[in-house]
Order: C-alpha cells, then structure tokens, then sequence
C-alpha cells in the first residue's frame, strides 16, 4: 500500500501531466523519422593523433650495373663510378631523371637553389644518389655544386679519385677561400667541394658562421648546389645543415629502412625546422611488389678511417 502511494505521488506533479496531456511529444519520441543507412564500423586505427603524410617522390630500382662498374674501376685501381656519365641508360638513372623533372616543380617554391640530401642513418645510398643527381642537373647546362658535409665519413671525393683534404673543414676551420676547395669532376658544369681532412669537431664546423656564408656565396654562383649530408638519426649534423638549404630531400633504402625510422627523422626534421619535399626510396628490388621493412641497423656513426 506504501508503494502504491509512492507512486502515485510521483505521477502527480506538472512535469508528468503535461506530458501525459499532450500525446503528440510522447508519440514523436517513441517513433522519430530517423533511419539507418550505414552501421558504424570499428576502426583498428586510432584517430589521433593525426599522422603527417609520407610522399615517396620517387622509387629507384636496384642497379647491377654500379656495382659491375665499382668493381671493374677498382680492379683498375680508379675511382668509384659516377653511374649517370658511364650508364645513362641504366634504370636508376632513368628514375633519376624523372625525379630530376619532377624536382623543377616541387622546388619552385623554395627559398634558395641549396638542395640537402639525407637518410636515417648510413648505409641507405643517399652519397650515390647525390653524386647522380648532380651530374643528370648538370647535364641539363645547369651549373651544379656537389658539397659533401659529412665530416664524420664522407667520402665523395673517391667519385672523382681525388683525395679528401683541401675541403669542406680547411675552408671553415682556416677561412681558406672558396676557389681553393672547390673542384672540377671532369664532367661540364659540375664541381665539387670534399670533406676536407675529417675534424674532431664537426658540428661545431658546421656552426660557425663562415659555413653560413659560404652557403651564400655558392647559392649566388651555382645554378643548383647539393649538400650530401650525414644521417639524422646519429648526429644533429643534418638539422644544422637542413636549416640553411631551401629544400630537403630524404632516402629510405628498399627492405632495410623501417617505417618508423622514416617518422621519427622526418619529426626530428620538422622540430629544427627543415622542409622536406619527400621521400626517395632507394634500391627497390625488381620483383618487389610491396613496400616490406625488416632490416634493423644500429646507428652508431664513427669516423671513417679513409683519408
């Protein structure tokens, strides 16, 4: 009886009459006009954070023809082989040439011509791209400047069989002048400027302020000047250099480069402040039919013992 009191005096208050009096808002709550078209489905992805979008610029195909070649100028004791002037034709060159192309467009609106080349970490082809790349502008009747910045173990200077002192580090170190470190490869309009002798102190090289203004003299009398520079993932090198170059292009090599090295490069890219126009996978196998990433390497970055 206690109950049934309890209830009715919940029944008797305005909220429930008015309700009750008006039965066209009970009835448009129990049958509204809403349909179901799609079901929600679960996602496996999570929403957030948002993931920035990785552009692959270009893929380049393995190429038997540089390691032939390598092998045939070594037994001849020569140089390493710059693989746009001996094998024009070969795949990866044909790869490099659309990129070439492609490159017009994409650095259009740069702030300068410094172009810097980088990757994860060593071993990823980024010196074999640089080298290419710069002879393929070159051959365009571009004026091209190869600057190898990997004062740590650079070794482009082995392209062109010259030895590496006289570079990069002398230039900085004991303000020599420009013309005397810069050099001919051989091939028209294309020079160069090598490590120098490897210093102890590398970063702190590239931190001085004649560094700076060498950029900015050579931007003013080359067409296009390449920076080849040391990995992002050993050092701060590439984000020292990355800041002063208009543009940044990133190697990833086919198959050993995992995808999340690519993120958190690219991410410490960005927090220095370095604009990167993509991504260049490199060494692509030519049955591959997908994109595979397995291959861990450390990152353990010494100095190179060649001189």
């Amino acid at each position: 009886m206690v109950a049934l009191q309890e209830v009715l005096l919940n029944l008797d208050n305005p909220l429930y009459r008015a309700y009750v009096s008006h039965p066209s808002q009970w009835l448009a709550s129990i049958a509204g006009n809403v349909n179901i078209f799609v079901f929600a489905q679960l996602t496996l992805r999570p929403i957030e954070p948002k993931k920035s979008l990785i552009v692959v610029l270009a893929t380049i195909p393995a190429s038997d023809a540089q390691d032939k070649l390598v092998k045939k100028l070594q037994k001849k004791g020569g140089s390493l082989a710059v693989l746009a002037h001996y094998e024009p034709t070969d795949l990866a060159i044909e790869s490099l040439r659309s990129l070439r192309t492609s490159l017009h467009f994409a650095l259009v609106d740069a702030p300068n011509n410094l172009l810097m080349i980088t990757g994860p970490g060593p071993g990823v082809g980024k010196s074999f791209l640089s080298v290419n790349m710069a002879a393929l502008l070159a051959s365009t009747g571009e004026r091209v400047l190869l600057i190898d910045a990997d004062m740590r173990r650079g070794y482009l200077n082995e392209y062109f069989g010259a030895e590496r002192k006289h570079g990069l580090s002398e230039l900085i170190a004991q303000g020599l002048e420009a013309s005397t470190v810069i050099r001919a490869t051989g091939l028209e309009n294309f020079d160069y400027v090598s490590t120098g002798e490897l210093p102890p102190n590398p970063t702190e090289l590239l931190l001085h302020p004649r560094f700076e203004q060498f950029l900015k003299d050579m931007e003013a009398k080359y067409d296009r000047v390449i920076i080849d520079s040391p990995p992002v993932m050993a050092v701060t090198d590439a984000a020292i250099v990355g800041r002063h170059a208009g543009a940044t292009l990133f190697v990833a090599r086919f198959n050993q480069t995992q995808m999340h090295e690519i993120e958190l490069s690219l991410k410490r890219l960005g927090q220095a402040g370095v604009s990167v126009k993509g991504v260049l996978l490199n060494a692509v196998a030519a049955a591959a039919g997908g994109y595979g990433y397995g291959y861990k390497y450390g990152y353990a970055y010494k100095y190179d013992q060649r001189k």
